[in-house]
């Protein structure tokens, strides 16, 4: 944690990695280091720790908003938005696309 809150995130990022080799199903460790993953650009390695942390605690409301962020900067949209409203994914779809043509 002192390394993540120095803002070196890399050392951070191999603490909270030894960290896990003892505490596999710790949602707060994988979701520290997915931060730290996110803050240095590496946006797949933390939707990877996000995704775990959320199969650990699905309610982890921090782990789903900021992977949907790393979503964001990867271009996938569609991962932004289905897991939030599954059943209303085209209809936001849609929507999105009119006001991407309206914008033009």
């Amino acid at each position: 944690m002192v390394w993540r809150k120095l803002e070196n995130f890399e050392r951070a990022i191999d603490s909270y990695t030894k960290e896990l080799q003892y505490s596999k199903d710790n949602h707060k460790t994988f979701n520290n280091r997915a931060y730290c993953y996110a803050k240095i650009g590496k946006y797949r390695e933390a939707v990877d720790d996000y995704t775990k942390a959320l199969s650990i605690d699905p309610r982890n409301m921090h782990a789903l908003h900021n992977r949907g962020i790393c979503y964001e900067r990867l271009g996938l949209y569609r991962n932004v938005i289905f897991p939030l409203f599954p059943s209303e994914f085209l209809i936001i779809s849609r929507l999105l696309k009119i006001s991407l043509v309206l914008s033009h």
